[in-house]
């Protein structure tokens, strides 16, 4: 399983003998990236697109949620007011 999968930063809880992950409550405090920090330039068409970004940047489409936390988006077609964005690479 993936470092990086986000369920993994879900808190969990158990409900009859059936694990579930609480999606509006993550546990951030167990995400660490010990690596760099690096701006990457968006295009109007990056826009509403997080699945594109996370491909374009990890080159994989499962990754788009990191991008979100790392620059406070949540919502991908209003949330963004600068055309870069703050990206942590991921090499071993």
């Amino acid at each position: 399983m993936s470092t990086f999968n986000r369920s993994n930063y879900m808190r969990k809880f158990s409900i009859d003998n059936q694990v579930e992950c609480d999606l509006g409550d993550n546990n951030w405090d167990l995400f660490k990236m010990n690596k760099n920090v690096i701006s990457v330039p968006i295009t109007q068409s990056d826009i509403g697109r997080p699945d594109y970004l996370s491909y374009r940047i990890y080159n994989t489409v499962e990754y788009w949620w990191i991008l979100g936390k790392l620059n406070n988006i949540s919502d991908w077609w209003n949330d963004i007011n600068d055309f870069m964005l703050n990206v942590k690479t991921l090499g071993k």
